[in-house]
């Protein structure tokens, strides 16, 4: 009987080979499924920075256009107020003021 239970016990261990080849190719496989699942998210992650980095830059340079814009803008509202402070152009506009006027006053 000690011995039939021996060849019994010893009968189901004849599969274990193939369960064993069967486990480490499962094994082999989930842990390449890993790997590329990493390399997925290292991907992603990179992407993700890359993003943020070009965002950043379109900020900035967004942030120095609008500088340059309102820069832009001072200076001539600057040399047209001092244009107008000038007292020839106060005469050039006062006489344009008074041909207007003239222009006027003739098709009334």
């Amino acid at each position: 009987s000690a011995v039939l239970a021996q060849i019994e016990a010893k009968s189901q261990l004849k599969d274990i080979v193939q369960y064993t080849k069967s486990l480490f190719g499962m094994s082999k496989e989930i842990a390449t499924m890993n790997a590329e699942a990493f390399e997925l998210q290292q991907k992603v992650a990179l992407n993700s920075e890359i993003k943020a980095v070009l965002d950043s830059w379109v900020r900035y340079e967004t942030s120095v256009r609008e500088n340059e814009q309102k820069a832009l803008a001072s200076k001539v509202m600057g040399s047209v107020r001092s244009q107008l402070t000038s007292p020839k152009a106060q005469d050039e506009i006062i006489a344009q003021c008074l041909r207007d006027i003239q222009a006027i006053a003739k098709t009334a």
